[in-house]
């Protein structure tokens, strides 16, 4: 699974500097929903969950919506983003995901995975 992701990875900072850009992030949405966990853990699937980018001054810069996979690509400046994961229609409480914080360099696309999940 850490191999298909890496390579996704490769594949879409690829895909972004043939079209000319040049930084961003590029990652894959996951989902981790296990009622219960066996011996191998609760391995998180790929899921077409939005999540919306801000800017370090809190300005909404991008709606990301993924591919059926999960997977996606988004051309950023260099700076300080936030990745805020869309919350469920109410009355649905899950899935959800947590913010984070991600840093665009110059010429390079930050891998990223954005984890929804169920349950306390």
């Amino acid at each position: 699974m850490k191999k298909l992701v890496l390579l996704a990875f490769l594949l879409c900072a690829q895909f972004a500097f043939a079209n000319g850009h040049h930084s961003g992030i590029s990652g894959q949405v996951v989902l981790v929903a296990c009622p219960v966990v066996g011996p191998e853990g609760c391995p998180p699937q790929p899921y077409p969950g939005k999540f919306s980018v801000f800017n370090d001054k809190g300005k909404l810069v991008e709606k990301v919506t993924p591919d059926r996979n999960g997977f996606f690509s988004v051309d950023l400046k260099p700076g300080n983003y936030t990745i805020v994961p869309k919350a469920p229609e109410p009355p649905h409480i899950w899935p959800f995901g947590y913010p984070q914080e991600v840093q665009v360099e110059h010429h390079e696309f930050t891998p990223v995975t954005v984890v929804f999940g169920v349950g306390p």
